[in-house]
């Protein structure tokens, strides 16, 4: 698994780079392309034909079990044995039998690609026969390569996990197995063995074979030392080409099928999908250029690059949908008073003009205007110049609110525009900027970096700096829960918001949803 680029290793290890379910099956068939050999005609069309062998028994065998589990001899036979044990088998009295005895002919066998034989491990510490090079030249040569084998064998354990997982509707514990692999990689260093990780072509198999809890690992991993120690003359007699079957049957099983239908349909215009009958089954293709970038990274490098290449894409992905998803969804203006209190024309004089304010008194020379925007969608990195686009300080009203109740600030580049906007604002003849309903979070966030945004106003710093008390604040939100009913603000002509159903139990210990605080 560490050295990928050499070639000689034994085919059967091909398992242990792949990525998961397509990647893996991807992986495992290039595997097998990339160490084959050159050979005769002759020997190819033997090959070949066990490959056939071995792939017809493993997918036939499983169905003629089912078809006779009313006999119970047979039905036994037929099980107790895995059937890629039965194609390895048959595939090699082929090999010796027909090719080589009848036939006069060879095919490679596994001893011709890497002897297998092993001996019972040593502490390589206190063993004089592996001089161990200082330590600081050692740390230099082998931590990029166990930079590369972390990150490798990892993903590939998770994502065999998940396959597992989904094979077998069952859940697993990612923590559980990333500390065991580590815990069992440092025994295996420490004795002068090579670090693994979960392989994905030998799970496959244990679970089509019947395999379903621990043991049977163990079992695999106990029979594993069985043939390095005492069965390896066995091992290295059998031909290649059927581990070659048992590997590419581990692709049949492993790839998911349907992602080919999904490129397509990905590629072609919505008219030709509708005619093909597929218009609803499509992924979107920044998805498709994701997958297809890790497989081609994976061909031509290696895992590691592929997987870091594959968060690139995806992480530009993501933070190019949600800049996108930043809006503001409407405006409206009020009155205010020389208090700051929101008001309304509520009454007239005798010459029937309106007089602001909610007993019926006022003076109209003493309001103000107040102008509010109500945002959604995230405000971050990505979306910050688009979110200052949205405001004119130049034609706004002197006092301006920002309502961001949908709306989340996940960096400090979200909070540096508002920054940047309070002073576009005060530069603009001292007008003010306003944070109203902001959501715990933001005002988290807000909090730790409060010394930094030099502009905002005073209360502003108030309330992110407030700590935050369970349902005592307000929340806004813009799309109501289910089967709740949908009340307007009372200044808004265009955005529906939430309000809570007759008797229910609001978030604000009684108050509305869309309430000013």
């Amino acid at each position: 698994l560490l050295l990928r680029r050499h070639r000689r290793r034994m085919l059967l290890s091909a398992a242990n780079e792949g990525g998961g379910t397509s990647l893996g099956a991807f992986e495992v068939f290039d595997t097998q392309i990339r160490n084959t050999q050159w050979v005769s005609w002759d020997v190819f069309l033997w090959m070949l034909a066990e490959i056939v062998t071995v792939m017809g028994i493993m997918l036939a065998l499983p169905r003629i079990a089912h078809a006779s589990s009313n006999n119970r001899v047979v039905y036994t036979l037929l099980t107790a044995i895995p059937s890629s044990l039965w194609g390895i088998g048959i595939a090699t009295a082929f090999e010796w039998l027909v090719v080589r005895l009848a036939a006069g002919a060879e095919t490679p066998l596994v001893r011709d690609v890497a002897d297998v034989k092993g001996t019972f491990p040593s502490i390589i510490w206190i063993s004089s026969a592996y001089p161990l090079p200082p330590v600081r030249e050692a740390l230099v040569n082998a931590l990029p390569t166990a930079l590369v084998a972390t990150v490798v064998g990892l993903t590939e354990s998770l994502l065999t996990l998940s396959l597992v997982a989904e094979m077998l509707q069952d859940k697993g514990h990612a923590n559980m197995e990333a500390i065991a692999q580590g815990l069992g990689n440092i025994i295996t260093g420490m004795t002068g063995g090579m670090g693994g990780c979960a392989m994905i072509g030998q799970t496959v198999i244990n679970v089509k074979s019947g395999g379903r809890r621990r043991l049977s690992g163990i079992t695999g991993a106990l029979g594993l030392l069985v043939i390095l120690l005492a069965a390896h003359t066995a091992i290295n007699r059998l031909p290649l080409a059927a581990l070659v079957g048992v590997m590419w049957m581990v692709s049949f099983y492993t790839f998911e099928w349907r992602t080919g239908s999904l490129f397509i349909n990905a590629l072609l215009p919505k008219r030709v999908r509708d005619w093909l009958g597929s218009g609803n089954r499509k992924i979107r293709r920044a998805d498709a250029v994701q997958v297809l970038a890790v497989m081609l990274v994976c061909l031509f490098a290696d895992l590691a690059i592929a997987i870091a290449v594959g968060i690139g894409l995806a992480c530009m992905s993501l933070a190019w949908d949600l800049r996108n998803r930043i809006r503001v969804v409407d405006t409206f203006e009020v009155d205010i008073d020389a208090d700051g209190d929101d008001t309304a024309p509520t009454a007239a004089d005798e010459n029937n003009n309106s007089i602001s304010g909610r007993d019926g008194s006022g003076d109209r020379s003493r309001m103000r205007k107040k102008k509010c925007y109500i945002l959604t969608g995230p405000l971050f990195f990505a979306s910050a110049e688009r979110f200052l686009d949205f405001f004119n300080p130049a034609d706004d009203p002197e006092i301006v609110e920002l309502h961001m109740q949908a709306t989340e600030v996940l960096d400090f580049s979200g909070l540096e525009a508002l920054n940047r906007l309070a002073l576009r604002y005060a530069n603009e003849g001292g007008k003010e900027l306003r944070l109203k309903y902001l959501s715990p979070e933001t005002r988290r966030i807000a909090g730790k970096a409060v010394n930094l945004l030099a502009h905002m106003s005073s209360a502003n710093l108030t309330e992110m700096t407030a700590a935050v008390e369970d349902e005592r604040r307000d929340v806004w939100r813009l799309e109501p829960p289910v089967g709740m009913a949908v009340a307007r603000h009372p200044h808004s002509t265009a955005v529906d918001v939430p309000a809570a159903p007759a008797g229910a139990r609001t978030l604000a210990g009684g108050r509305g949803h869309y309430e000013r605080r």
